[in-house]
C-alpha cells in the first residue's frame, strides 16, 4: 500500500545548552482511507478498499494557516473538515475509459469553463467535449488541487457533509466519516456509477459561484452548484480500484489523519 507522510518540522536556535540530551522528532502526519460497500448503513461489508491517501499542497498550506492569527488576532483560516466529494477518474479507474465517455459525457477533465461574466450561462460553464484518453490523477502527487472527473451527489450537490461529530481513536489521531445513501450519486440515469476518486474538504469550499454585475447586484446561483475542480479547500486526494454504486448498497468512507 501506498504511505504519503508530511513531516512538521520546527526549527530554534538557542545560546544555551538544550534541557534535553536529543533533539524530538518531527511530527508526521499520516492517513489511511477505507471505503465500504454495505447493504445498509452500518451493516455487513460487501466489498471494500483499504489505502494510505495523499496529503495535497493546499492541506499544508491549509495546516499551516489554520494554527495562526492574523492581524486583530483573527484567524487566517478556520475552516474545518466538513465535506468529502467523489469522482469516477484517477488512474486506479477499472471501466474502460470509452465506455465511461460513452456513459458521462466530458470525460475526462474536460470542462470547458466560460468566462464566468457571461451571465447567458449564469457564470457556469458547461462541459460537451466529449474527451480523449485515460485517467491521469494519482494519489502520490501532491500538486493535485480538485477531482478529476466529479460525481454529483444528487442533482443539486457535488458534496457529502461528513458525519458529526469526529471520532478520535487514539491520541492524535481524528476520524472523519461520510456514507452516500441509496439513492446519492446513483439516481436518474446513473444507476451503476464506478466510484475511484474521493476528496476531503474544507468548511469553506464554495458551492456557487456569483458574477457581480455592474450595479453589484448578484444573479441567482447556478445549479447544479460548481464541481470540484481546482479549489484550495480539497486537503487530501485519494484513489481506489473502482467500486460500483448503486441504490442497492451504502457507500462509507472513513477517513484517518493520524499525528505522531
Amino acid at each position: 500500500m501506498k504511505r504519503e507522510i508530511i513531516r512538521v518540522g520546527d526549527r530554534v536556535t538557542v545560546n544555551q545548552k538544550p534541557l534535553l540530551s536529543h533533539a524530538a522528532p518531527p511530527i508526521k502526519i499520516g492517513s489511511n482511507v477505507h471505503v465500504t460497500l454495505r447493504r445498509r448503513p452500518g451493516g455487513r461489508v460487501v466489498d471494500e478498499r483499504r489505502s494510505h491517501n495523499i496529503f495535497l499542497d493546499y492541506g499544508r498550506e491549509w495546516l499551516s494557516l489554520l494554527v495562526g492569527y492574523d492581524t486583530g488576532y483573527v484567524p487566517f483560516r478556520d475552516d474545518r473538515l466538513r465535506y468529502m466529494a467523489f469522482g469516477i477518474g484517477g488512474t486506479q479507474q477499472v471501466t474502460d475509459s470509452a465506455v465511461l465517455r460513452g456513459t458521462w459525457k466530458g470525460f475526462p477533465n474536460k470542462w470547458d469553463y466560460e468566462d464566468p461574466d457571461d451571465l447567458s450561462t449564469g457564470g457556469y460553464g458547461l462541459w460537451t467535449d466529449p474527451g480523449t484518453g485515460n485517467p491521469t490523477y494519482t494519489d502520490t502527487d501532491p500538486l493535485v488541487t480538485g477531482l478529476e472527473y466529479p460525481i454529483q451527489i444528487t442533482d443539486q450537490n457535488y458534496y457529502d457533509n461528513l458525519t458529526a461529530p469526529a471520532s478520535f481513536p487514539e491520541a492524535g489521531t481524528i476520524r472523519v466519516t461520510a456514507v452516500l445513501g441509496y439513492n446519492e450519486v446513483s439516481f436518474g440515469s446513473a444507476t451503476a456509477v464506478p466510484l475511484s476518486e474521493v476528496g476531503l474538504f474544507t468548511a469553506g469550499v464554495p458551492f456557487s459561484y456569483y458574477p457581480p454585475l455592474d450595479d453589484g447586484i448578484e444573479v441567482d446561483p447556478p445549479s447544479p452548484p460548481v464541481p470540484p475542480i481546482g479549489t484550495r479547500y480539497m486537503v487530501a486526494y485519494n484513489t481506489f480500484p473502482s467500486l460500483t454504486k448503486t441504490s442497492s448498497f451504502v457507500l462509507q468512507v472513513d477517513w484517518e489523519l493520524r499525528f505522531a
